[in-house]
């Protein structure tokens, strides 16, 4: 698994193996023997593998259970990604990735990120059928600024159901409500 690991990263980059063999200060039979299995880097050269391709050691060695991304390679900035092993329509069942710096997002049946996307979202920003956020969005939401179909909750609400400081909605409850039905305080306003 590692030999393929090598090979596709090498092929992926146009790579010749007697390039990759000349920045590792080996012989080209020496990636060939990699590649097909016949023997395997040693910890240094693995970890130079890793660095001259950008990938970690963990998706080298195909670790799966724990696999950060190129933006999370170092843990000390506080950045975290796991992917979970199974797959779901080419979805991960679990995907979290949240830390300091560029937006980290999240994509997956269950996503926890920076910004998620997914059926259960958790995240500064979320989009999903159930979506729980700074900002919310989906069919059931909750968020300091939420957007759901059929409910909403949050400091701004917007829904079928809704709460919240400003709430707007079929059915609308909060400080600002405005609704076919609504209650709140003196700012609510109703239809009916």
């Amino acid at each position: 698994m590692l030999g393929k690991k090598i090979y596709d990263c090498r092929k992926k980059n146009g790579m010749l193996q007697e390039v990759l063999a000349e920045k590792l200060n080996v012989a080209r039979q020496t990636i060939s023997n990699w590649e097909i299995g016949e023997t395997s880097p040693n910890p240094e050269q693995l970890k130079m593998i890793s660095q001259i391709f950008n990938v970690s050691i963990d998706e080298l060695l195909d670790n799966k259970i724990f696999i950060k991304s190129k933006e999370s390679v170092d843990f000390q900035k506080n950045c975290f990604e796991y992917k979970s092993e199974i797959m779901i329509n080419g979805l991960p069942l679990v995907h979290i990735n949240f830390g300091p710096g560029i937006p980290r997002v999240a994509k997956g049946f269950v996503a926890i990120g920076n910004i998620a996307r997914g059926v259960v979202a958790l995240g500064g920003i979320s989009l999903g059928v159930v979506a729980v956020g700074g900002i919310g969005v989906g069919v059931v939401s909750l968020g300091g600024l939420a957007i759901g179909l059929l409910a909403a909750l949050g400091g701004g609400a917007a829904g079928a159901l809704a709460c919240g400081g400003g709430a707007v909605g079929l059915i609308a409850y909060g400080a600002g409500a405005l609704g076919l039905f609504s209650a709140g305080g003196a700012g609510a306003l109703s239809f009916f």
